[in-house]
């Protein structure tokens, strides 16, 4: 009560008691929220300990490793490799159900590092990974068969093992093991699936379970997005989606508190291969994560790739949109792959921050040495990340998204891409295309799934993007058309809508009404152009500029009444063709004829507006970058906004600038993805992110209701002059390094 009375000796003693019952009750309903709906700091260890070398995990230290944990500031701990188990079978605690590893020594490595991590008040994920080597030997009769009933075989591991064998009840006794017997906060299951290589399983559990529920053989090959195809893809959909169910009920069963989540493999050529559909699978989660990749194989060997970097936040943008949880969002603290070299402190901050900036939460994979020795190098530098990181954390609580713009994914229009054209990852660049002008236009946007296309959801937005999403469902269609009419705005490329989700081709859009446009045919060109017009879509751009668009068929349409053209169709004068002799020198293609067709129109819809490129606009963007296709994306969604944007910023390109709503505040997060790094081999290494060249004097207007009582940065909490003017708050942000926050109040 001492420090209540300085400042409220004004009360009653019955508003006082008032006054602190309100308080327990607040501090009673704080400690009630699950923990994990809070951002965290997280490190995941690996151990990778082969059997053949004799000191492997003789020296690990569970107290010291854990030490080391919150030397760095971690507030949740990863388990991986050389804890419950590993990728070869070996087990790394007393189990009665498997191999244990041969200098295990009767320790439980897991059980000791949980409470090792407990007294520090580090909480702990179990984990335990879908390959299994010792497995794979032991049970022939498990492993995945492709359509020539051929073994399939992958990596270091042996092969797959199918979810529909009896290693589904091998697996669930195993995991529930492993949360039997330790206190876990959470668990991760990892690398479940199908073969993403090969259109498996043909075993003879898989055969058994299609047939029983289709009254029909597995088909052995398939023709486009045909039906039996659709309903293969289906099948192992269900598959996969049974099995976390059964996992996640039988973890929950033994441990109702712990959190169950899965590596959600998202983005990456894996989701129809692997048989998961994110968006029903991360249901079941608790929390969302996956891996942010770092790295691949040239025909050289290993290579890295800084543009991972803003990917990654790209993949726990995507996550958070489609599930609305929290992410905790995992990345590499190496080189290369698991190489044991720890990254310079910036790079670390930077693919910390691309996640912390996308609403998600950092987890660090590191490694002890095969002995079980800490790396003590790589834990200093982690801990300069998240000690620079403390002070914005109270920004980040409960932040969401400022919803203006929505980005829509089209699941099935990827499983039609990646059907009818396998490795062209059609879709995946009109999908990334359209996310990288948008953030270099720092236009404000989230990611919305399939599910997201219902009235309800669409209605908190303002704008809906749609690149080249072919395959359309009535319903959706009609909660589309239901936003625009109501006020809302709509941004259509290319095929938009022209397949529905039986694979059936329609004879026009579905959404030919709110696009004002009726389909004619595809122009029959490879290369063509976009000639802009004098409209204000085309604001900015030198009008005797012929804009290239690149490896896409264009889509002749009529307009209908009230549509107006912004930019015309104008075909190429010459065509190259492989292995023909044309009228051109090598690649060469060169603008023609101007013609009538539209490759832009807008249109008026009900209340709202809409946009409709002709053109793949954002694939042809992602994949050669012409600024020109940029820039028409970004006036296209100021004006069939009013003419309006939320937040507009003077900054480079490479500067993301994300704003979130925290209660009555408005933080906005600014990312530098720039580096300094000569790049030598364009197929085998890479530089590293060693220094972060440092933005001075960014610009930013924000559109807000009301004036502002302060405005300053997040980490020295240093206040910004600011000015008021038509509606928007205007600040100059001095410097930005790596990341910075800035909070209105």
């Amino acid at each position: 009560m001492k420090l209540m009375r300085g400042r409220y000796d004004f009360l009653s003693p019955l508003s006082a008691l008032i006054l602190l019952a309100v308080f327990a009750t607040a501090a009673h309903a704080q400690q009630k929220e699950p923990w994990h709906q809070h951002p965290v700091k997280g490190i995941g260890t690996n151990i990778w300990a082969p059997e053949w070398y004799s000191e492997s995990i003789t020296k690990f230290d569970a107290d010291k490793l854990a030490a080391s944990l919150q030397r760095a500031g971690a507030e949740v701990a990863f388990t991986f490799q050389g804890f419950s188990q590993d990728h070869f079978g070996a087990s790394y605690f007393p189990t009665r159900l498997g191999p244990q590893h041969r200098n295990l020594q009767g320790r439980d490595n897991l059980r000791d590092y949980v409470e090792a991590c407990h007294k520090r008040n580090i909480k702990v994920l179990g984990y335990y990974s879908f390959p299994d080597k010792g497995v794979w030997d032991r049970n022939p009769d498990w492993h995945e068969l492709d359509a020539k009933d051929q073994e399939i075989r992958t990596g270091n591991f042996g092969g797959p093992l199918c979810p529909n064998s009896p290693y589904r009840e091998y697996f669930l006794a195993r995991t529930s093991e492993v949360v039997q017997l330790h206190d876990l906060d959470g668990f991760m299951l990892d690398t479940a699936g199908f073969s993403a290589r090969e259109p498996g399983c043909y075993c003879r559990y898989c055969q058994r379970k299609f047939r029983e529920r289709y009254g029909r053989n597995l088909p052995r090959q398939h023709s486009g997005y045909d039906e039996d195809w659709r309903r293969f893809l289906q099948f192992r959909f269900d598959s996969m989606q049974e099995f976390y169910q059964d996992v996640h009920d039988a973890f929950k069963k033994i441990r109702p508190n712990m959190i169950f989540t899965h590596n959600a493999f998202a983005l990456p050529e894996l989701g129809w291969g692997v048989g998961e559909d994110y968006e029903r699978s991360t249901r079941l989660d608790d929390i969302v994560t996956s891996i942010g990749h770092w790295g691949g194989t040239g025909s050289r060997g290993p290579t890295r790739n800084l543009d991972q970097i803003w990917k990654t936040g790209m993949l726990t943008r995507y996550l958070r949109g489609i599930s609305g949880k929290q992410v905790w969002m995992q990345m590499g603290a190496f080189m290369y792959t698991r190489d044991y070299q720890a990254l310079p402190v910036q790079e670390l901050k930077q693919a910390a921050y691309t996640i912390v900036a996308n609403g998600g939460s950092p987890v660090y994979i590191i490694n002890t040495f095969p002995d079980g020795r800490v790396d003590e190098v790589l834990s200093d530098r982690m801990a300069a990340v998240f000690n620079d990181l403390a002070p914005k954390r109270e920004f980040l609580d409960g932040a969401t998204d400022e919803n203006f713009a929505a980005l829509y994914f089209s699941r099935d229009s990827q499983i039609l891409g990646d059907s009818v054209h396998p490795g062209e990852r059609r879709y995946r660049s009109s999908f990334e295309g359209a996310y990288k002008a948008l953030t270099e236009e720092h236009v404000p946007f989230g990611v919305i799934g399939e599910a997201g296309l219902t009235p309800e959801k669409l209605s908190r937005y303002k704008v809906l993007l749609m690149p080249d999403a072919v395959v359309l469902g009535a319903g959706q269609s009609k909660a589309v058309e239901q936003f625009v009419r109501s006020g809302g705005a709509l941004i259509g490329t290319s095929r938009t809508s022209l397949i529905d989700p039986s694979g059936a081709d329609r004879t026009n859009f579905a959404l030919s009404e709110v696009f004002g446009a009726d389909y004619v045919n595809p122009l029959n060109y490879d290369t063509s152009f976009i000639k802009a017009g004098k409209h204000l879509i085309c604001e900015g751009l030198d009008p005797r500029e012929n804009i290239p668009h690149r490896q896409g068929q264009q889509i002749k349409v009529n307009l209908r009444p009230g549509a107006e053209i912004a930019a015309r169709l104008m075909l190429p004068v010459t065509e190259t063709v492989p292995n023909v002799r044309t009228f051109s020198f090598g690649a060469d293609v060169a603008p023609g004829v101007e013609t009538n067709w539209p490759a832009i129109l807008t249109n008026s819809f009900g209340q709202g507006r809409s946009v409709y490129f002709a053109g793949d606009v954002t694939g042809a963007y992602g994949k050669y970058g012409d600024p020109s296709l940029r820039k028409l994306l970004r006036n296209a969604v100021r004006w069939a906004n009013g003419g309006k944007l939320p937040l507009e910023v003077d900054g480079p390109l490479a500067v993301e600038v994300r704003p979130f709503r925290q209660g009555g505040r408005h933080v906005i997060h600014l990312m530098n993805y720039i580096s300094s790094g000569l790049r030598l081999w364009d197929s085998l290494g890479g530089p590293a992110a060693e220094d972060v060249v440092p933005v001075h004097d960014i610009a930013i207007r924000v559109r807000i209701s009301g004036g502002p009582k302060r405005v300053f940065v997040a980490s020295t909490k240093q206040a910004l002059k600011y000015e008021v003017r038509d509606g928007m708050v205007s600040f100059t942000v001095p410097k930005v390094d790596v990341h910075e926050m800035v909070v209105i109040e």
